[in-house]
């Protein structure tokens, strides 16, 4: 299992919060429910969104206020 795998593993597990900065420059916020080979499953309130890790620039975790 790569370092990649494990940080990602735990952000599905742990159910942390998450921004997820896309190369086009917007941010999305939310938790990751899965991760595939393409991309991520990320959910904020009800809605869920598929990205491609082909959009993604940055992934990092945050701690809610």
């Amino acid at each position: 299992m790569t370092k990649t795998d494990t940080f990602f593993k735990n952000l599905v597990e742990k159910e942390v919060p998450v921004h997820v900065f896309l190369t086009s420059g917007i941010k999305l916020q939310g938790v990751i429910e899965e991760k595939t080979d393409a991309g991520l499953l990320l959910r904020r309130d009800d809605l869920l969104q598929f990205i491609t890790f082909s959009s993604i620039s940055t992934v990092t975790p945050y701690k809610k206020s």
